[in-house]
C-alpha cells in the first residue's frame, strides 16, 4: 500500500506526557476531522461540532495541511477497535514497524498543547514548514463509541509524487457564508458593509437550499448565514431548516429586535443560539450610533427577555466608538447584560475602519487609544468581580505599528501572519448569486470569481477566474507594484495570502496590485485607517 510513499517519520517538538491503555478504545475527538485532498491532507474542525460555546481544551477555527501518510495512519483511529487492535492493523496494512509507530502516536494522545510536526527534508518539500496537531487530537473513546463520519485510510493514500505542500487552496471550498440579504433595520454610524444602491435580483429561496445540498454532497465542513440582516429574509426558518437536517450549524449575528413568535418559529426551524450586537444600555446613544427610532432599543430588551425564556443561548458584541468610550457606560451595560442567564459572553469592541464610509467619517466615530486603555481596565475589573458565569472580554485595537516596523520586524512577522481563507478555503455568496472571496470585498469585480444563478458551487470554484485569482500571474501586476519584481511571489500569494481589503484601505482602490502593507517591501501607507 505504501510502496510509493517515501521513508518520512514523524518528528514531534514535545513528547508524550499521558497514559496510553492498550486495552482501551481511542477515537479523533469529535471537534476534529480530517479531509483527504489532491496534492496533501487537512485536519480541521467536524462539522457535528457546536463552536458556539467555549470549548477551552479544544482548538477553533483550526485547519491544517499534513502529510497524506500521516493522515492516513491518524483515520484509524476511530474508537472502533482497542489501542492494540488499532496498531496492529495500521502495521499490517500499512506495513510499518509497531515501535517507530507507537513513538511517532503517542505524543498526540490526550495531548494538553499542540504539536509541532518538523518534516525532513526531500525531494524539495522544506524542512521548515510548520504543520499542527491540535489540542487533545486523539482520545479516549468513551463507551466505546465509535465516529462514523471519518474518512477511510485507504482515501488518504497519495502517491509520493503527487505530494505538494506548497499550495494551501483546498480541492472544495471548507466554508461558505451565504448573504442572504443587504438589506438591515439600522444604519450604524461604523458599518462595515457596502451599502452603495445596487439594483439587484435576489437569488430564489429554491437556489439558497439546492446550494445547501451542494455544499453537503461535496463535504464542505461550515455553511453560515449572513447579511445585511439575516432574519428580514422571508424564507429565513426554511433555509435554516435545510441546514440543519444536513448537520450545518450557522453562527447567526442580528440586530433585529425579534418578536416571541419569531423566536419560537426560529427555534421550531433548529436555532439555538445567537449573537447579538448591543453597543449601549442607553436608548439615546442607540438612536445616535445606529440610527433607530425611540422604539428600537426597548423592542431589543423584549427581544432579550423572550430569548431567555425560550433557552436559547446569546453571545453579545458591543462595538465601542467615541460616542460610547465612557467607562460607566460600559460598566451599565455589562450590569445589565449579565443579569441574563442565557447570556454566554459578551465581547468588547472597538469599531473599526469602514472601506465604504471613509477615512472623515472613520475620524467622526473613533475611540482613541488613551482612551480605549481605560476601557480595558474597566472591562477587566468588572469581569474579575461579577459573579455571573458569562465570559466577558475586551479585544484589542489592532497594532498599527505592524504597518511601520522595520524591514527587519517586518521580515520576521510577515511570514507568521494568520492565513487569509478567502479563495483558499471560503467562499462568500452575495444575495445575487454572485461569488465573492470576501464579505468585505462585496461586488468588487476583481474579486468576483463566479455566479451561482449558472454554476454550481463546485463550478465556481474550479473556474478559470477563481483559480487565476489563486495562481496570480506577476507579469500583470504594475511596474510600480514592488510585486511585479518580488522574487517571493508565488509563496506569498499561495500559503497564506495576503489581505485584499488591508491592500484597499491603505493604498486605494486603484492600487489594489500593492503589497499586503504589512509586507517588508511595501510603501508607506497613504491612508490612515487604523486607530492613532
Amino acid at each position: 500500500m505504501l510502496k510509493d510513499v517515501p521513508e518520512w517519520h514523524i518528528l514531534f517538538s514535545q513528547k508524550s506526557t499521558g497514559m496510553i491503555h492498550t486495552d482501551k478504545h481511542y477515537h479523533i475527538h469529535p471537534a476534529y476531522t480530517l479531509i483527504p485532498d489532491k496534492h496533501c491532507a487537512f485536519i480541521a474542525n467536524s462539522r457535528e461540532w457546536g463552536m458556539f460555546e467555549p470549548h477551552p481544551d479544544i482548538d477553533d477555527n483550526f485547519s491544517q495541511l499534513i502529510s497524506p501518510l500521516f493522515a492516513s495512519i491518524f483515520a484509524y483511529w476511530n474508537g472502533k477497535k482497542t489501542y492494540a487492535e488499532t496498531l496492529k492493523a495500521i502495521c499490517a496494512d500499512l506495513q510499518l514497524q509497531a515501535k517507530p509507530l507507537e513513538d511517532m502516536l503517542k505524543p498526540c494522545f490526550e495531548n494538553p498543547e499542540r504539536i509541532q510536526l518538523r518534516y525532513p527534508e526531500t525531494d524539495g518539500q522544506a524542512a521548515t514548514l510548520k504543520h499542527w496537531i491540535p489540542r487533545h487530537f486523539i482520545v479516549e473513546s468513551q463507551q466505546k463509541s465509535e465516529r462514523n463520519d471519518l474518512r477511510p485510510p485507504k482515501d488518504f493514500i497519495l502517491p509520493a509524487r503527487q505530494w505538494d505542500f506548497s499550495k494551501m487552496r483546498t480541492q472544495f471550498p471548507h466554508s461558505l457564508s451565504f448573504m442572504l440579504t443587504n438589506h438591515c433595520v439600522t444604519d450604524c454610524i461604523y458599518c462595515y458593509a457596502d451599502k452603495r444602491p445596487r439594483d439587484i435580483k435576489s437569488l430564489p429561496t429554491a437556489r439558497w437550499i439546492e446550494l445547501v445540498r451542494e455544499a453537503d454532497a461535496m463535504g464542505c465542513l461550515n455553511v453560515d448565514l449572513a447579511g445585511g440582516e439575516v432574519f428580514l429574509h422571508p424564507d429565513i426558518e426554511q433555509i435554516l431548516q435545510a441546514l440543519h437536517q444536513r448537520s450545518f450549524h450557522p453562527y447567526l449575528s442580528t440586530k433585529i429586535p425579534l418578536s416571541e413568535e419569531k423566536i419560537r418559529r426560529l427555534s421550531d426551524a433548529g436555532m439555538r443560539e445567537l449573537q447579538l450586537s448591543i453597543d449601549s444600555w442607553d436608548n439615546a446613544l442607540m438612536e445616535k450610533m445606529l440610527r433607530v427610532p425611540p422604539s428600537y432599543f426597548p423592542k431589543l430588551q423584549q427581544s432579550l427577555e423572550a430569548l431567555e425564556k425560550h433557552g436559547i443561548k446569546v453571545k453579545v458584541k458591543s462595538v465601542i466608538t467615541c460616542h460610547n468610550d465612557a467607562t460607566e457606560t460600559i460598566e451599565k451595560l455589562l450590569t445589565r447584560l449579565t443579569a441574563f442567564h442565557n447570556i454566554q459572553s459578551v465581547s468588547i469592541a472597538p469599531a473599526e475602519y469602514s472601506l465604504y464610509k471613509g477615512y472623515d467619517q472613520f475620524q467622526a466615530y473613533r475611540t482613541n487609544r488613551k482612551q480605549w486603555e481605560k476601557v480595558k481596565a474597566c472591562v477587566s475589573a468588572f469581569a474579575e468581580s461579577c459573579k455571573s458565569p458569562c465570559i466577558i472580554d475586551c479585544q484589542e485595537i489592532s497594532d498599527s505599528r505592524k504597518y511601520f516596523a522595520s524591514v527587519d520586524e517586518k521580515c520576521a512577522s510577515f511570514p507568521q501572519r494568520a492565513r487569509c481563507t478567502g479563495n483558499i478555503s471560503s467562499l462568500f455568496i452575495l444575495p445575487d448569486g454572485k461569488a465573492g472571496i470576501c464579505e468585505e470585498l462585496y461586488w468588487h469585480p476583481k474579486f468576483i470569481v463566479g455566479d451561482v444563478t449558472t454554476q454550481s458551487i463546485r463550478h465556481v470554484w474550479e473556474s478559470e477566474k477563481a483559480l487565476s485569482l489563486y495562481m496570480l500571474s506577476q507579469e500583470k501586476f504594475r511596474r510600480k507594484s514592488v510585486c511585479s519584481i518580488c522574487p517571493d511571489f508565488d509563496p506569498c500569494h499561495q500559503r497564506n495570502g495576503v489581505c485584499w481589503k488591508e491592500i484597499i484601505e491603505a493604498y486605494g482602490e486603484e492600487n489594489h496590485d500593492f503589497p499586503d502593507p504589512r509586507c517588508p517591501y511595501a510603501p508607506p501607507v497613504t491612508h490612515k485607517f487604523y486607530i492613532s
